[in-house]
């Protein structure tokens, strides 16, 4: 009891920690110094994410155990089919490349839509539809393949994860950067809106060369799963 004790104290002090840093680079690479928002304000757009992010996750994984019969077996059919092909045909270059470019276009788009007054709406919508399909997935795959689709999903998933990250840190700056706007043409607050573009188009830039990193590591998952798993 104390050595668990002691565990969930340790996970404690390290979740302040990892959550003290998101919080200095978001206030960093879109607060600076220019920008009258205040930590809470900060802090209370990162806790809706987080339990967007969360309850659209589980809803996610939920809604595979309500689906009619039918519907579970499109389910496993499609999985089955997937990962069948999957081994018999290698890894697929071409297919990560096209992730890239879906998740490059999506992540581009969040971003124009951020510099407009109903981007913090859009992204919003492309964050919970991206949180629940990740849900969805990784719930799917356990229930096709059982006790072995735990492992599997958890490998297969890392780069979906990732993506899932990449999204929210867009969309945090998308909705941050559509409410300044909002504040700046109706309420007339004053901000630097020339030093702020360019550290979203920091953000921008940094996300799409994430989305190029988590390529890569879509392509060694695809490896390792080919290895470890037997479909």
């Amino acid at each position: 009891m104390i050595h668990l004790f002691i565990n969930y104290k340790t996970f404690v002090e390290k979740s302040k920690i990892i959550y003290g840093i998101v919080f200095e680079v978001a206030k960093y690479y879109l607060l600076g110094e220019n920008m009258k928002i205040g930590k809470n304000k900060v802090r209370r757009l990162l806790l809706v994410l987080v339990l967007v992010l969360l309850i659209s996750f589980i809803s996610g994984i939920l809604f595979v155990g309500v689906l009619n019969g039918d519907s579970k077996k499109i389910i496993i059919d499609s999985i089955s089919n997937y990962f069948s092909n999957f081994n018999n045909n290698g890894i697929s270059v071409k297919s990560c490349f096209n992730q890239f470019l879906v998740d490059a276009l999506l992540y581009i788009f969040v971003s124009i839509m951020g510099i407009s007054i109903v981007g913090w709406g859009v992204s919003l919508i492309v964050f919970t539809l991206k949180s629940f399909l990740a849900g969805f997935l990784f719930c799917s795959i356990i229930y096709t393949y059982g006790f072995k689709g735990i492992l599997l999903s958890i490998v297969y998933m890392v780069p979906e994860f990732i993506s899932l990250f990449l999204c929210f840190m867009i969309c945090y700056y998308a909705i941050s950067f559509s409410v300044i706007l909002y504040k700046y043409v109706f309420r007339k607050n004053e901000y630097n809106i020339k030093n702020i573009m360019a550290k979203y188009l920091r953000v921008v830039l940094i996300s799409l060369g994430g989305v190029l990193l988590n390529s890569i590591i879509r392509v060694l998952v695809s490896y390792i799963v080919l290895r470890l798993f037997n479909f």
